[in-house]
């Protein structure tokens, strides 16, 4: 096994170029890899700070790392078998129509119940040793919908590169209380422009703040249908975002007096998840041919719901 060090920006360590190529690999046990004569770099075994010059070989000694793995836990994240709605995979990527309430990467207190759980199991037994899966996009815990993984560092630097110039389409649906009708006046949409920002409220909590300082956000909201719960009426929204700000549609939507049903952080209705769902993905694959992948949300509210 051997990889080639490409696209080096800056001064780069070898236990660092690992880790870019590895995500799920801690710099602890990338150098433990190299220290224990497991990596080579041009035929040669080195330190794990050596640092790499473009076009650098570096292999894997296949016995030593039997050996190794023989005793240690290489993935870090644990594979965990669990029911995946996959889209699309190829020998790139992976698209997913995650769940409402799934984390997509693990943390302090989602060790082993994320999307990414998943996945390295269902890529386990791939020709290679390590884990490859990384989120090429992000979604909320209670966001659900479209969400693109890599399954490879050439990979994962070509379509996320199209996310941070702008050139993927994205379409969100969204349920709201009340008739957006009334809000849009008779336009066909809404375009909310400016800066986002942090509240001094929570770290989590997001707020539109007119300054430079903070992130420019850009949405246009679509009124698609009306819907009726009990007593109440809701409007379920096609949403644009032309940035990828965090809670930009919920911040955006709760600016208008429209919060997303669920969304109590954003004063939403309480029920009993956020209607907020990634419906629409374009993007070019390597070829330059345009790929999308849709996911309808399962029915927003079932008959014994109630606010």
């Amino acid at each position: 096994m051997e990889i080639k060090a490409e696209n080096l920006k800056k001064r780069t360590r070898l236990d660092s170029y690992i880790g870019i190529v590895y995500p799920t690999l801690s710099r602890s046990t990338v150098k433990k890899l190299i220290l224990s004569k497991v990596v080579k770099v041009n035929g040669e075994f080195t330190k794990f700070n050596k640092i790499l010059v473009e076009g650098d070989l570096i292999t894997f000694d296949e016995q030593a790392l039997k050996d190794y793995i023989a005793q240690t836990t290489i993935t870090e994240i644990e594979p965990v078998k669990m029911e995946l709605d996959i889209l699309f995979e190829d020998d790139d990527i992976i698209v997913v129509n995650k769940a409402e309430g799934v984390v997509v990467h693990p943390s302090y207190n989602h060790l082993n119940d994320t999307l990414m759980n998943g996945l390295i199991y269902h890529i386990q037994n791939s020709d290679s040793p390590f884990s490859r899966i990384r989120p090429v996009n992000r979604l909320d815990k209670e966001t659900s919908g479209v969400i693109l993984f890599s399954k490879n560092l050439e990979s994962h630097n070509f379509y996320s590169r199209q996310f941070k110039k702008r050139e993927v389409a994205k379409e969100y649906w969204a349920v709201v209380k009340g008739d957006f009708n009334d809000e849009l006046r008779g336009q066909t949409f809404i375009k909310i422009s400016g800066f986002i920002g942090k509240s001094p409220e929570g770290f989590r909590y997001r707020v539109a703040i007119d300054s430079l300082k903070n992130e420019y956000a850009e949405t246009d909201i679509f009124f698609q249908k009306n819907l009726q719960m009990g007593e109440y009426e809701f409007s379920q929204l096609r949403v644009i975002p032309h940035t990828g700000r965090t809670h930009q549609i919920r911040v955006h939507l709760a600016s208008l007096g429209y919060p997303i049903v669920g969304d109590t952080l954003y004063n939403g209705v309480p029920y009993n998840r956020v209607l907020l769902h990634s419906h629409t993905l374009k993007i070019k694959n390597m070829s330059g041919e345009e790929l999308v992948f849709k996911a309808v949300p399962k029915n927003w509210f079932q008959e014994t719901d109630s606010l």
